[in-house]
């Protein structure tokens, strides 16, 4: 199945390049005296849009920046542990870093204050769950002549009464056998009960902490009686592990803070940039520079500009709320010249379809199609790559060209001689029905196409299920309805996208069943109208096929009936060049109708801003 996995990875990289890419937002602090060079640097990449209006002559404490950073350390120590590991947000360098850092110190301190409690509670309830497992164990040994935990718990006179637990291949110091009263092996430790004056109970304990002993504590709510102890205490270790638990979910939650969040992210930019801030900038005065990358790797701009000797800190936080970001066109050679069409419409934003690479197909199909002739296609391409340098707007016209000239070989037309060259398929003014249908099946394979597009554009937007639910029925209808033409069994497909359309309608909207019904009844009529008179407009294609064919038969006429053989070339030459030029221009503007309107309009809103490049100053010699 290696090779399907391989499909499925080529398929999704197709799907990519149809996706505009999203322009990054950077800010840079550089020096003032190195911002013009700075600025040169980034617009030789080509891939670097500024912000208007950046910030400048902002003055950088370092050092209260590095003692903040410090601090910071000094808590991550403690803390980091009890921290989201992922998702920080730094809010980006949009005020001093001075205040960035008191700011981000202060939330610190202030959620520290809301989790202290919780982690004093939980050490506290982990140590007694921790003595109460050694407890247990003492009490389970089942020895008789242990002394009772009750009378260990509640001392009398000026003695002390303690147990320590020790490995079980410890021994105490022979010094304290006088306070010892007994030692008492069990299956994984040794247990001393020591009764002594105070200050010798506290010498054994620094003692038997070098000796990884310790001494446990004995609750007084134990029973008096050994056999109930046990009991008593799984009881208490069950309640502990609830509590433990509670308290784990108020950590968590503690965590899932975006104040905190924005905090960390915000010290952990600023750790960053002390450790990358050039010693001999930190007494110098820095512009602040914003703007948009469209760099698929960002840390190459950094490297550009240290690479010139520059002291310019960039970073790539998250873009500032409520901007629009800019969006590039995949840029291939072969989509070049059809991003006349979608100028002409708009920009995509970054959910939307770039249909350039689609055009590449469509726009010399519909072009070809209309002026199919190939002596006319040659002439096109000629003048084409003629003004090709000229004309960028006009770098289309080749392609097209060549799809006319192919079309020429399709229909047999050749400058209007007859029998010049013989037809592929047929001769457009011998059978006008084929030559108008055509085309019919090409714009309902458009259109459902376009309606695609709109539900990939839905799955970008995390919309699938609302589009797939009501207007996923919308190309099944369609196609179904159509079919109908050609086998009524079709019936039953736009029978099955009707009911469709209607319970995905209900579904989403079940509180008003009868407004949804009138209202998506609505909706639908409206949609069919639109279809059908976008499906007859493809009609014009072969319409405009049937006229170059009818107007190169009249030159060819008008010539025939000519005086002289002067006058018949100058009727076929001047009388193809009229065709030439305005046929050029009317299949120009056909063309762009049938893909703006019948095209573009089921998946492309052009709510985009387009990306605009910084480039360098161009010296007077270029």
């Amino acid at each position: 199945m290696a090779w399907l996995a391989t499909v499925d990875e080529q398929l999704k990289r197709i799907i990519a390049s149809f996706r505009p890419q999203r322009a990054r937002w950077f800010e840079a602090y550089t020096p003032r005296d190195e911002t013009v060079q700075a600025l040169e640097a980034l617009a030789k990449t080509g891939t670097v849009e500024l912000e208007l209006d950046p910030k400048v002559n902002v003055p950088l404490d370092i050092s209260e920046v590095r003692d903040a950073v410090h601090e910071f350390k000094i808590l991550s120590d403690h803390y980091h542990d009890y921290w989201p590991h992922y998702g920080l947000c730094p809010t980006g360098l949009s005020e001093p870093p001075e205040q960035i850092a008191r700011t981000a110190l202060s939330r610190l301190n202030a959620w520290i204050s809301r989790i202290d409690p919780v982690l004093a509670e939980t050490a506290a309830l982990r140590r007694e769950a921790d003595d109460l497992a050694l407890l247990r164990e003492y009490v389970a040994g089942g020895d008789e002549s242990a002394p009772n935990l009750f009378a260990l718990a509640h001392p009398s006179g000026l003695l002390c009464k303690c147990i320590f637990c020790c490995p079980r291949e410890q021994v105490l110091d022979v010094r304290f056998r006088d306070v010892i009263e007994g030692e008492f092996p069990r299956a994984a430790h040794r247990f001393f009960v020591v009764i002594g004056l105070p200050e010798r109970i506290s010498e054994i304990e620094k003692i038997a902490a070098a000796r990884s002993c310790q001494r446990i504590a004995i609750p007084e709510w134990l029973p008096q009686h050994t056999p109930e102890q046990q009991p008593r205490i799984d009881a208490r270790i069950e309640v502990i592990a609830d509590e433990l638990k509670a308290l784990q979910q108020r950590t968590e939650t503690l965590k899932d803070d975006r104040g905190l969040a924005e905090a960390l992210g915000n010290m952990a930019l600023l750790e960053w940039y002390i450790a990358h801030v050039p010693a001999t900038a930190t007494n110098r005065k820095f512009c602040h520079v914003t703007g948009w990358t469209t760099d698929t790797q960002p840390q190459r701009l950094q490297d550009i500009l240290l690479n010139a000797g520059l002291h310019t800190i960039l970073r790539f936080p998250p873009e500032p709320a409520g901007t629009t970001v800019p969006v590039r066109a995949r840029e291939l050679w072969w989509t070049q010249p059809f991003r006349v069409f979608t100028s002409m419409f708009g920009t995509p934003e970054e959910n939307e379809v770039d249909p350039s690479g689609l055009l590449v197909l469509i726009v010399p199909l519909l072009y070809g199609y209309m002026f199919p002739d190939l002596g006319h296609g040659l002439v096109l391409v000629l003048v084409s790559a003629a003004l090709y340098h000229r004309w960028r707007d006009g770098h289309f016209l080749v392609p097209c060209g060549i799809s006319a000239g192919f079309f020429g070989f399709v229909f047999g037309e050749f400058f209007g001689f007859e029998g010049a060259i013989a037809p592929l398929w047929v001769k457009p003014l011998a059978h006008p029905l084929a030559v108008l249908l055509a085309p019919l099946v090409f714009g309902v394979a458009l259109i459902i196409l376009g309606l695609l597009l709109g539900g990939l554009e839905a799955f970008w937007r995390g919309k699938w299920r609302a589009w797939l639910l009501v207007e996923g029925a919308i190309p099944v209808l369609y196609a179904g309805s159509l079919g109908i033409i050609f086998d009524h069994s079709a019936g039953l497909v736009a029978i099955t996208a009707l009911g469709w359309y209607y319970a995905g309608s209900l579904v989403q909207h079940r509180q008003h069943p009868s407004t949804t019904l009138l209202s998506a009844t609505g909706a639908l009529l409206e949609s069919a109208l639109r279809l059908g008179l976008n499906t007859i407009s493809f009609l014009r294609v072969g319409a405009f096929a049937l006229g170059h064919a009818a107007f190169s038969a009249v030159i060819q006429e008008l010539a025939r009936h000519s005086a002289n053989p002067v006058l018949y070339i100058l009727v076929i030459v001047i009388g193809n060049a009229l065709l030439i030029a305005i046929e050029a221009l009317l299949v120009f503007v056909q063309t762009t109708r049938l893909v703006l309107f019948e095209f573009f309009v089921r998946f492309l809103h052009a709510e985009g801003r387009v990306f605009k490049p910084l480039f360098p100053p161009v010296s007077r010699s270029q």
